[in-house]
């Protein structure tokens, strides 16, 4: 069973871990892939994501970024956790790890499953208690939302 010294632990584990070796790093070639850019200046985290997609569902998704290990790590494991869904898996993906990150316990509607269908992502959930690094940890994903939404805007995320 894992307590809270366990979860700490695994948390700081997986973060170090996908920082350090980061899976999908890199680009693709576009066209066929499109790009979006991402940013948060108040971190210093920048981001380009490369999407590939064969009809609706993610075929191959990369990135190229510099920033803090909660940032690089969240690009690693979402960018791993996308791939090979379809345009409506992925929104509602991103849609429920956002909600993770931003919403307190009290809160979340977060149920058993949707933490299920997350997997190790669920170690973010911790994030939420430090507001400056919640924009670290979503950048990734609400520039590849913005990306599946309106292909045509970059994302910044500001001190909103």
């Amino acid at each position: 069973m894992l307590n809270n010294e366990n979860l700490a632990n695994l948390y700081q584990e997986l973060i170090l871990d996908h920082s350090r070796n980061p899976l999908n790093l890199g680009d693709l070639a576009c066209p066929p892939a499109v790009q979006r850019v991402g940013s948060n200046p108040l971190c210093g985290d920048k981001l380009v994501v490369f999407l590939s997609m064969n009809n609706d569902k993610i075929e191959d998704i990369k990135f190229k970024g510099e920033g803090c290990s909660i940032f690089i790590s969240a690009c690693s494991m979402l960018s791993a956790a996308l791939k090979g869904k379809n345009i409506e898996e992925a929104k509602e993906f991103i849609t429920r790890f956002i909600e993770l990150i931003t919403l307190n316990e009290d809160e979340s509607v977060l149920g058993q499953d949707a933490l299920d269908k997350l997997g190790k992502l669920t170690v973010f959930q911790h994030v939420r208690n430090y507001p400056a690094r919640v924009k670290c940890a979503a950048l990734f994903a609400r520039t590849v939302q913005s990306l599946l939404e309106n292909p045509d805007s970059d994302v910044t995320i500001t001190s909103e």
